[in-house]
């Protein structure tokens, strides 16, 4: 995974998280898996990176599952 990259101190961008209800002032900028940007506060970007490891893992239990199917089969 690519290191976040930090909003500028003289830049203001709100977080991307919580539909406009956060309003603590970005400081991380990820990949909105769109092409766009995804400006997250600090505790939003830990729940961001909490949630991505947990679905990478995920991903790995279903590719191991897949291969013990294609073995039994």
């Amino acid at each position: 995974m690519n290191a976040p990259r930090t909003v500028p101190a003289h830049e203001y961008w709100p977080c991307f998280f919580g539909s406009g209800e956060c309003q603590i002032p970005a400081e991380f900028v990820e990949d909105d898996g769109d092409g766009g940007d995804a400006y997250m506060c600090p505790k939003h970007h830990k729940e961001f990176l909490e949630m991505d490891a947990r679905l990478a893992s995920d991903l790995g239990l279903s590719e191991k599952l897949a291969a013990a199917i294609d073995r039994h089969e």
